[in-house]
């Protein structure tokens, strides 16, 4: 952890953990004195391996649903304890492949919306439209909006946008102020990105428009204009 911290040179602001692994204690705690948001993730933790995690500052979980131990009514696992508690955030993949949209909206019925942040676990490839698909060094295909590995078909990742996700949000039945909050200010207060994620004075003005089509018409980044399209969309 030291040489992580070390080479990250201040840029590690996250790590997804499993609570069940040894040692778990002492790397959170040490995770957690240098300023890293500490997720629970790609773990068979049990419900009570959640709960000691928790203690020691593990607030937040990975891709939530996928990859973890599930729900059972003599265990309730990750996913349970996420669920159970109220303390804990949770990142959620809105293709409506990962996670069934009803159950993004039985989360949102449980969960705070301030504890849910909208991620895509896209891969290098998305909106490639031309070549060979590469991901992680292995030749992938794309099949309903998922990304396989062409070796054994097994699933590598989503193809979705941030922008398609709140679209994806919207269209079942979240309001929209919420899904834009999942997608931004949600994000950047959970990993301490002070000034950022926010439309208020003293904030990086990083700023994406979009019309009722979700289609991007103007996008600025630190206060700079880099595409305009409004005056187009006004007439």
């Amino acid at each position: 952890m030291e040489r992580l911290i070390s080479a990250g040179k201040g840029h590690v602001v996250c790590m997804t953990v499993a609570p069940e692994l040894k040692n778990m204690r002492e790397i959170a705690l040490y995770a957690l004195k240098n300023g890293i948001t500490l997720l629970a993730g790609h773990t068979d933790a049990t419900y009570e391996n959640m709960v000691e995690g928790m203690q020691v500052g593990i607030l937040h979980s990975t891709h939530f649903f996928n990859a973890m131990s599930r729900l059972h009514h003599r265990n309730p696992g990750a996913v349970g304890a996420i669920m159970i508690h109220p303390e804990m955030a949770c990142e959620i993949i809105a293709d409506g492949q990962h996670v069934h949209p009803d159950l993004v909206k039985l989360l949102l019925r449980d969960k705070p919306v301030s504890k849910v942040v909208l991620i895509t676990d896209a891969l290098k490839p998305t909106m490639q439209e031309a070549g060979p698909l590469t991901a992680n060094k292995e030749e992938v295909y794309i099949k309903e909006g998922l990304f396989h590995r062409s070796a054994d078909n097994v699933i590598a990742g989503s193809s979705l946008t941030m922008l398609h996700g709140v679209q994806n949000l919207v269209n079942w039945g979240i309001p929209i102020e919420n899904a834009v909050q999942m997608a931004s200010s949600n994000p950047a207060r959970i990993y301490h990105f002070h000034n950022r994620g926010s439309l208020v004075p003293g904030s990086f003005a990083d700023i994406t428009i979009f019309n009722r089509d979700f289609r991007i018409r103007s996008t600025i980044i630190n206060g700079t204009m880099i595409m305009n399209e409004l005056r187009e969309e006004q007439r």
